[in-house]
């Protein structure tokens, strides 16, 4: 219920950077729960969300420095 009301805030407001870790934290807590469906879709959304980020930096050590974290890769990859 708390990831639902973050995630609705955080669509809310429009705040991308820390709405794709919020979608994976829910993911993972979707696995746990065995709902791999819904898990499915919490990652997808989390991969839409950083790719539009990814696409968005212009600065490519940034962008580099930023798809060698582990948490981006683990979305992307």
């Amino acid at each position: 219920k708390l990831f639902k009301e973050a995630i609705s805030k955080a669509e809310n407001i429009g705040h991308n950077t820390f709405l794709w870790m919020l979608y994976l934290d829910f993911s993972e807590v979707l696995e746990k729960q065995e709902r791999p469906e819904k898990r499915d879709d919490a990652l997808q959304k989390a991969k839409r969300i950083l790719q539009s980020i990814v696409g968005s930096l212009n600065n490519s050590d940034l962008k580099d420095s930023f798809l060698k974290s582990e948490s981006v890769a683990k979305v992307l990859g």
